[in-house]
């Protein structure tokens, strides 16, 4: 194979976290991260119920229940954007709403917390970013290039504190290294299992995480392209319909003529 994937991958990810069949890995992830002990970990399923017949489907990487009344919705992003944080923020508020409605008050027993490990964040940042929403209700984000840093700086007790967040996008050589350094039963899980990913078919024509920074790049573009050619037919029509106005022609002509609501071509007078 001439490219190794890595857990910055997210379909990776959640082949080696989110095995219903396998909740080591991310039962000990989890525990690392919130630094208490999972008693009982319950996976949930990750396609997110819809409302109406014309709504998108909502796909998330991984949602799980643990210790009875903890939720964590957890993404694994490979690369930083706001629309990438806001859509994060409105699927996260779309399980929050789940578990509320079924009630009849506010959920106020469970807890909800948000995890993303996020790539390509500006390193002035911090490491983790927590955001208190409510009593019951956290989000964190990691930034993980900046955790990586503490990897290639040899940055000894840095590197201990997020071993398992830094291990996720390290190439065959590196995990060597750390798995020589650390012994850790979890590091050494991971890799087998990444090690066995990479020699499958299923994974063969997966992106490799700067391709599909590309992909994402090349699709924002193209949407700012058609947002400013829908600006410019926009404003090539009220351009238009100010003339028209001007010859006296009669507004409910005009709308027809320039798709423009009756409402927005008198506010052009």
């Amino acid at each position: 194979m001439s490219k190794f994937l890595t857990a910055k991958n997210d379909a990776v990810f959640k082949a080696i976290f989110c095995d219903e069949d396998e909740p080591f890995l991310l039962t000990k992830l989890l525990e690392d991260i919130l630094q208490i002990k999972i008693n009982s970990l319950e996976k949930l399923d990750n396609e997110l119920k819809i409302s109406f017949v014309k709504e998108k489907s909502k796909r998330v990487d991984c949602v799980v229940k643990i210790n009875g009344n903890l939720y964590i919705h957890l993404e694994v992003n490979s690369a930083y954007s706001e629309k990438v944080a806001f859509r994060n923020f409105l699927f996260f508020s779309h399980i929050i709403i789940s578990k509320i409605l079924r009630g009849k008050d506010y959920n106020t027993k469970d807890n909800f917390l948000h995890i993303s490990l996020t790539y390509k964040m500006s390193k002035k940042k911090k490491a983790l970013k927590i955001l208190k929403i409510a009593k019951n209700v956290k989000m964190y984000e990691y930034n993980m290039d900046k955790i990586l840093d503490y990897w290639y700086n040899k940055n000894t007790r840095k590197v201990e504190k997020y071993k398992y967040l830094i291990m996720q996008d390290l190439q065959p050589e590196e995990l060597e290294k750390l798995i020589k350094q650390r012994k850790d039963e979890v590091i050494m899980t991971y890799f087998e299992k990444l090690k066995k990913l990479n020699r499958g078919d299923k994974f063969e024509l997966l992106m490799t995480a700067e391709e599909e920074e590309i992909f994402w790049q090349n699709t924002y573009r193209e949407e700012g392209r058609e947002e400013g050619i829908k600006e410019g037919r926009k404003e090539n029509a009220k351009s238009i319909a100010k003339n028209m106005l001007k010859e006296g022609v009669d507004v409910s002509l005009i709308s027809r003529c320039t798709n423009l609501s009756v409402e927005n071509i008198l506010a052009l007078r």
